[in-house]
């Protein structure tokens, strides 16, 4: 048992679980789109989030130093480099036009995370951190895959990206409710500006934007009606967090509804055709 434990705390902190929920986002989108799912492209998913998330959430900590880490951390090391190197070697066999968007993504990361801007991060200006990481997420998840397919981005696609964003908006509120306590005073994160029950108001508002949205798509009706349901969800997730929310309230269980969401897509995709 103790042995499951401390896997299941590699696989949270190691970015594993946030690896399968932007992977299963991408596959949503071929699957709303109707397309056949390119394998290069989930893969080059799901390595790519273990790489940038570990190097998010890892790169200040003893400088990634190897003999000053803990055993956990040396694994988390290890696998982000392996992670990385497939990621890129996925990348290469991307199309070129895949590219500039990978690398505008991939600059995102690094600007939100090293002080290259003026000295400072792009998570360290005020009220920008959400809207990258959601901007990214819908990059990768939504425009990479399609561009990729060699489909044009009409107004159904940045209608579908919108959402997407709207969506990873609401999915990132409990973490910020979650975090409220020990982020720096300076980084002035959504609770900080407008306080708990105004964070979780705006769950409400993003969650209206997205259903208003849905009905301007001609996706399959039942594609539609799935993320409305999720949508709901991720609302409902908002308003039962907490400040001193369980330990996987948020990276586990609010991390894990995207995964959710395409087990619904395809059980729905099944029993439609």
């Amino acid at each position: 048992m103790a042995f499951l434990r401390r896997l299941f705390f590699i696989c949270i902190e190691g970015s594993l679980q946030v690896a399968l929920s932007a992977t299963s986002l991408a596959a949503i989108t071929y699957t709303e789109q109707q397309l056949a799912p390119d394998t290069d492209i989930l893969l080059w998913v799901f390595f790519g989030t273990i790489a940038a998330y570990n190097f998010i959430k890892f790169a200040t900590i003893a400088g990634w130093r190897h003999s000053s880490l803990p055993m956990h951390l040396r694994w988390i090391q290890l696998g982000s480099f392996v992670a990385t190197a497939l990621a890129l070697w996925y990348s290469y066999r991307l199309g070129s036009e895949t590219w500039i968007w990978i690398c505008l993504m991939g600059a995102l990361v690094v600007f939100y995370t090293l002080p290259i801007l003026a000295g400072s991060t792009l998570r360290s200006l005020p009220g920008i951190k959400i809207f990258v990481v959601a901007a990214v997420w819908a990059g990768v998840t939504v425009i990479i895959p399609l561009v990729q397919a060699g489909e044009p981005l009409d107004g159904n696609v940045w209608n579908m990206a919108i959402r997407r964003i709207l969506m990873v908006l609401i999915l990132i509120l409990p973490f910020e409710i979650r975090d409220a306590r020990i982020d720096e005073p300076g980084l002035k994160t959504l609770p900080t500006w407008i306080g708990l029950d105004g964070t979780k108001r705006l769950s409400v508002v993003l969650g209206g934007l997205l259903v208003l949205l849905l009905f301007l798509d001609d996706s399959p009706t039942h594609h539609l009606v799935v993320e409305g349901l999720i949508c709901l969800l991720a609302v409902i997730a908002v308003w039962r967090s907490k400040t001193d929310q369980p330990r996987y309230y948020a990276s586990f269980w609010v991390e894990g509804i995207p995964i959710l969401w395409l087990g619904l897509v395809l059980a729905v995709s099944g029993l439609a055709g």
